[in-house]
């Protein structure tokens, strides 16, 4: 059999092709996912940097005991499934505000961020920050900044100066 240039060059294309929709496929299947926790916190800093503060009323505060999902990252060739995470205690804190006449409820997960919350502080009053331009996304508490009062008994009250 004697192969010319060109017969070389259409096995070449077509191997190239072959490659690149491989290589495709690869990529789309095994997409890279942000992980949630890392976009809650990038939507936090946000809010954060841009938000305007406005009453909030703590409606709940719920705390569950739930197992995390995280998934193992994956290599090319592992196929077995990754052993489920130990559970752990997370803090949920449902909460109402309003922003021009229209109120909105929503629940922040809070777990790791707040301290001195206890689930009698449903009723109390909070401050939260909340986009300009997307009312309902909203926060009641962010690494840097906190809405929350602290709702302890034996929290100390400020005073007035003589």
């Amino acid at each position: 059999m004697n192969f010319t240039r060109v017969d070389w060059l259409y096995a070449g294309s077509a191997a190239g092709a072959l490659g690149v929709a491989a290589l495709a496929l690869f990529f789309w299947r095994n997409r890279w996912r942000r992980d949630p926790e890392e976009v809650e916190r990038r939507r936090r800093q946000f809010i954060g940097r841009v938000g305007r503060i406005a009453h909030a009323e703590i409606l709940e505060v719920v705390e569950t005991e739930a197992e995390a999902s995280r998934k193992q990252p994956r290599s090319l060739f592992q196929f077995r499934a990754a052993a489920p995470a130990p559970p752990s205690r997370r803090l949920l804190v449902v909460y109402r505000y309003a922003i021009s006449g229209v109120t909105y409820e929503t629940a922040q997960d809070l777990t790791g961020l707040a301290t001195g919350l206890m689930s009698s502080a449903a009723g109390q009053s909070a401050s939260v920050k909340y986009d300009p331009a997307h009312p309902s996304n909203s926060i009641l508490a962010a690494e840097n900044w906190s809405g929350l009062r602290d709702h302890r008994p034996d929290a100390a009250t400020p005073r007035k100066g003589k």
